[in-house]
């Protein structure tokens, strides 16, 4: 039984370690951020933002009493912007969604000093 016991400590242990580990590996690209993003294809960039878009869009009217968001991008227009905002290297480590507010905010003529001080925080937020 305390032989049990003491491997169910250890195995408990070292899975936290091991993810301890990946949580603070901005490189892991099971994360949802510039570095997962320049492996997925077209297909599944696609996919990724039209059930992103869809679920903002969805929340938002539910949240603003049936009243949809005023986004006049396409799909392939939020994909092109996301991947601006990664080719800027130092974002690579920002989620996606992040970039998907850059995006629209840059299509809603956001001052260009807000959308930089929100990369900026989102940056050393996800380091």
């Amino acid at each position: 039984m305390k032989l049990a016991v003491l491997l169910i400590l250890v195995l408990t242990i070292t899975l936290s370690a091991a993810a301890q580990k990946t949580q603070s590996d901005p490189n892991d690209i099971t994360k949802f951020n510039g570095y997962s993003w320049q492996y997925l294809n077209d297909d599944q960039r696609l996919t990724y933002v039209s059930g992103y878009f869809n679920g903002w869009w969805w929340g938002s009217v539910l949240a603003n009493s049936n009243k949809p968001p005023a986004v006049y991008l396409t799909v392939g227009q939020i994909i092109v912007g996301i991947d601006q905002c990664y080719s800027d290297k130092r974002n690579l480590p920002v989620p996606i969604n992040a970039c998907f507010v850059v995006t629209v905010g840059r299509s809603k003529g956001e001052p260009y000093d807000k959308l930089e001080e929100f990369l900026a925080m989102m940056r050393k937020e996800a380091k």
